[in-house]
C-alpha cells in the first residue's frame, strides 16, 4: 500500500468573482513559488459563455509554516483589492476513491 500524506491547502474565496485576466497573472505568480506544488480555481460561465468568472481558487503548499502563508497573502493583496477569506485545510481530493474505480476513471494494474 503507498502512503500519501495529503499536503496542506490554503482555500482563497475572493469577495468577488474575478476575471480570468485577472487571475491567470496570478494563478503564474503563486506556482512560481518553490513551496507551492499546485494551485486548482472553481467558478462559472457568464451566460453567453463568453467569459469564465473565477470564485475559489485552492493552493497546495508544502507546508503551512507561517512566513510561507504570509508569501501567498501578499500575492492575494495584489489581485484582490477588494477581499478575500482564507482558510487553512485540505479542499480537494488528494488520492484515488472508491467511485473512481467504479466510474471506470483508474485502470487497474
Amino acid at each position: 500500500m503507498i502512503d500519501m500524506k495529503a499536503k496542506p491547502e490554503l482555500q482563497v474565496f475572493p469577495l468577488r468573482l474575478l476575471s480570468e485576466k485577472t487571475v491567470k497573472p496570478m494563478i503564474d505568480e503563486l506556482e512560481a513559488l518553490d513551496y507551492v506544488s499546485q494551485v486548482n480555481c472553481r467558478g462559472f460561465s457568464t451566460v453567453d459563455n463568453e467569459e469564465y468568472k473565477v470564485g475559489w481558487i485552492w493552493i497546495e503548499i508544502e507546508s503551512d509554516e507561517d512566513d510561507k502563508i504570509k508569501g501567498i497573502e501578499e500575492i492575494c493583496i495584489r489581485y484582490i483589492p477588494f477581499g478575500y477569506d482564507i482558510q487553512k485545510g485540505r479542499f480537494t481530493k488528494y488520492r484515488v476513491t472508491t467511485s473512481d474505480y467504479l466510474r471506470g476513471q483508474v485502470k487497474e494494474e
